[in-house]
Order: structure tokens, then sequence, then C-alpha cells
């Protein structure tokens, strides 16, 4: 297995400049909200364990936009008293990538401020497995990699070679088209591939302040410990008293 890797890498520069893809790939994105109140039970009880959203991948030869859906911007949940409702509006996260100059901003809103946050393609180091699955009707492959408690694995294809895919995930030698983060904290699944010219033209994002995304990682863990949460559900939760 390891020679195959050793070739799928080495080729993967070939496979990804040498054919441009354009179009748009629809994503559905699950978060266990619960997993991100560890400790706070009585947080849990108000909120839905379970978030689903819409999201899409605009792709454009070596650039990338990975945005929320259109109308995909908030849901309610009211407890089952009645007495409390629940609002849950996800920040307005732009990702975008050039990924022939390895370039990634990702325009974003945390607790009322807007942040541009910059970042490095291609840096994950992924590992390459031998297990192969079809995603609407692609064949694809798993690869994974572990940073510290996180473990997160994704299934990419080569038929769509482009080295980029939903969020921040990116650098394998084909487009991700399913990604699951620590056995389903978040998983983010393609539910439809639509190769074809693009009508409006990716743009990098300007508006916020400008960060690291070390920085950016500083803030958001220090807010979420005030608040009694951990990190990574990107959205804004309201509760609202009757």
């Amino acid at each position: 297995m390891k020679p195959l890797c050793t070739i799928l890498l080495f080729l993967s520069p070939l496979l990804i400049f040498g054919q441009k893809i354009e179009g748009i790939v629809q994503y559905e994105q699950t978060i266990n909200m619960h997993r991100n109140f560890k400790g706070n039970e009585e947080m849990k009880q108000y909120i839905p364990e379970f978030q689903t959203s819409k999201t899409e991948l605009l792709v454009k030869g070596q650039e990338v936009l990975y945005r929320s859906a259109p109308g995909d911007e908030e849901s309610e949940f009211e407890s089952g008293d009645g007495n409390v409702r629940i609002n849950f509006k996800r920040a307005e996260a732009v990702v975008y990538k050039n990924l022939k100059a390895k370039e990634q901003l990702t325009s974003t809103e945390f607790m009322g401020r807007k942040f541009l946050i910059t970042d490095e393609v291609g840096k994950t180091a992924w590992k390459m497995t031998a297990e192969s699955k079809s995603i609407l009707g692609y064949p694809c492959t798993k690869a994974v990699i572990q940073d510290t408690a996180d473990v997160t694995e994704v299934w990419f294809t080569l038929a769509l070679p482009v080295g980029a895919g939903p969020a921040s995930y990116d650098g394998l030698p084909g487009l991700i088209l399913e990604v699951n983060k620590n056995d389903g904290e978040r998983v983010i699944k393609a539910t439809a591939i639509d190769l074809k010219p693009l009508e409006e033209k990716i743009e990098k994002p300007t508006k916020g302040k400008k960060v690291t995304k070390e920085e950016y990682d500083g803030i958001v863990e220090e807010k979420m410990k005030e608040m009694g949460a951990s990190g990574g559900g990107g959205r804004m939760i309201k509760i609202i008293s009757n």
C-alpha cells in the first residue's frame, strides 16, 4: 500500500493542475451540539442534540469558495415546556482558497466581531488507507488525520482532481466529498455535484480583522471557556425566556 500512496502523492500536483474543474458541490453538515457543552448538563436541556445545515463549494480551476447555502441561515427550537426558545444563527463563514498559491482566507463572525483568518493550504499530513467506497457515483478513498485528541476521517475522489473540500479540509489529490470528525461530532457529506460553468466570479473575502488561525483559535478558546463550552460549532446561540 505504501508504494501506491507514494505514487498518488507524487502525481497529485499533476492531477490537480492538469485538469480544470468547474461547478458547485452541495453539502449537508451535521453537528452534535451536546458535545460542544461537555460537562454542562444544564445547557444541554435547552438545545437539540443535532443541528443540520446546508453548505456549498464553488470550484473554478485553482480557486474554490466554501459558504452557507443561500437561505440556510438560522433555525429555532423550543424546549419541552415552551418557556424557552432557542435561536440558532450560524456565523456567516466564507472560506476562500487559491490552491496554486496555497492561500486560504476565512471571513467569519464570532461574538459580534468579524475576523479575516489567514492560513496556508495543504498543511495537513493525511494518512492514506486502502478503504474505498462510492459517493454520488464517484469512487472514493479514505484518508485519516489525528491531531492531538481529534481524529478526522475523509473520503476523496481522484475522479475530481481538485485538492480541496468543505470548510478548511484540503491537501489531498482529489475533491473531498465526506468528512467525519471524532466519530460524529461533525459530519459533512456531499449531496449533489453539478459540474458547469459558474455564473458568478469567485472573489476573496475582505471583511474582518486580519488574524492568523492560531490567533483566532486562542480568542475562541478563551471565550468558550468563559461560557462553559468547547468550540467547534460555528453557531451563535441566543436563549430567550418567554
